[in-house]
């Protein structure tokens, strides 16, 4: 992780300056770029305008979470405000979204709309 600006108090990692960089999952790296960020324990808090970016997924959202797990792997993602995933797990615009990158699997919660794709 970088970012312009990097405080640090005890367990606790500020950038409130922007943050930027990727962390190891699952199924691939995990780009993450974000306003603001802080690293506590095995969460990631990331907010203003969020863009992560996984293999064959993308999301934007204005406050993301990531949960960490062994090696610092990401294991889970929630996303809260104006949320939009594009990708093969699932596409869509809604309020909350819970993603689980270990088994491929995404909850949206709240207003949700769909995007689906329609080929010839």
């Amino acid at each position: 992780m970088a970012g312009p600006k990097i405080i640090r108090k005890q367990d606790l990692t500020q950038l409130p300056e922007g943050i930027g960089g990727s962390y190891a999952a699952p199924n691939g790296d995990v780009a993450i770029r974000a306003d603001r960020g802080e690293h506590r324990g095995t969460l990631v808090t990331l907010t203003g305008r969020v863009d992560c970016q996984g293999q064959d997924w993308h999301l934007q959202a204005d406050h993301v979470t990531l949960t960490l797990g062994s090696n610092n792997q990401v294991r889970s993602i929630a996303a809260k405000g104006n949320v939009t995933l594009k990708g093969k797990v699932s596409g869509g615009r809604g309020e909350l979204l819970e993603m689980d990158l270990e088994k491929q699997v995404v909850k949206w919660q709240g207003r949700v709309k769909g995007l689906t794709e329609v080929l010839p």
